[in-house]
């Protein structure tokens, strides 16, 4: 299973960007931190994008992809 970085920009719509993807949760975890970290020291306010982890699964079932 893939754990991938997603940017998540929630200004009018939601949407998801992948940057990364990782064979581990913790090193998905990690780089989302990192990106976190990074866009919160430019001090945006209000700040409309964050990073999450998702894995293929939870994505697709996120986006509505059923099998």
């Amino acid at each position: 299973m893939m754990f991938n970085v997603y940017e998540v920009y929630t200004w009018d719509d939601v949407s998801y960007t992948k940057l990364a993807s990782f064979e581990k949760k913790e090193d998905a975890e990690k780089e989302a931190a990192r990106l976190n970290a990074e866009r919160r020291s430019h001090n945006y306010e209000p700040d409309p994008i964050c990073y999450c982890v998702k894995s293929d699964l939870q994505y697709d079932l996120l986006m509505g992809r059923y099998w």
